[in-house]
């Protein structure tokens, strides 16, 4: 690991030799160390890792507080997951349809240059679908970052799940799924 981070720090002017780090897309290096912190200090290892997250320009090195066991993994984990798994609220509309969701991981802001001016987006309380394409269309669309969106339950709110088999509709209302009938009640249509 030494001799990495030294022949990095000494290529880093050499810009024709391959160079890991700094990733060459936007990312962030988190190291998880299951050792204790005097263990680290002994064989300056943990100097060696900042300066891996350093040199990709982003992230950061977690330690088990205290006495290294299963309740201090579990809490460098759980702070970890807190500070960048938190859950991000948001609306997702569609048309006429509207539902609270959550995005994760959460968005981040992101530098646009328009017009020798730099600009700062971030994603609202509001997200609108304009559109659909074919997977056979884009087969990779360009993307500025990937989230997963989950609904957000709310209360009195009935989930529906197709169970793959014919059918749809919940029972004893034939017709729109409760989710959607939900859906549209809440934005004043007819259940």
């Amino acid at each position: 690991m030494r001799h990495f981070i030294q022949s990095m720090s000494s290529s880093k002017s050499d810009s024709s030799s391959y160079q890991p780090l700094p990733f060459p897309f936007p990312s962030k290096l988190h190291v998880m160390l299951l050792a204790t912190q005097s263990e680290l200090q002994e064989n300056n290892s943990l100097v060696m890792y900042q300066k891996l997250v350093e040199l990709n320009e982003g992230g950061q090195v977690y330690i088990p507080e205290g006495v290294l066991n299963t309740q201090s993994v579990k809490n460098m984990f759980s702070k970890f997951a807190e500070a960048h798994y938190a859950a991000f609220h948001t609306s997702l509309v569609c048309g006429h349809l509207k539902s609270e969701v959550q995005l994760f991981p959460p968005p981040e802001e992101i530098k646009v240059v328009h017009d020798l001016e730099t600009m700062t987006r971030m994603i609202g309380s509001e997200m609108q679908i304009c559109g659909f394409l074919d997977s056979a269309d884009v087969s990779s669309p360009p993307c500025i970052s990937r989230h997963l969106v989950v609904p957000t339950a709310t209360k009195g709110m009935t989930l529906y799940f197709s169970g793959g088999g014919g059918g749809g509709a919940a029972a004893g209302g034939g017709g729109a799924p409760p989710l959607v009938a939900a859906m549209c009640r809440s934005q004043g249509g007819e259940g």
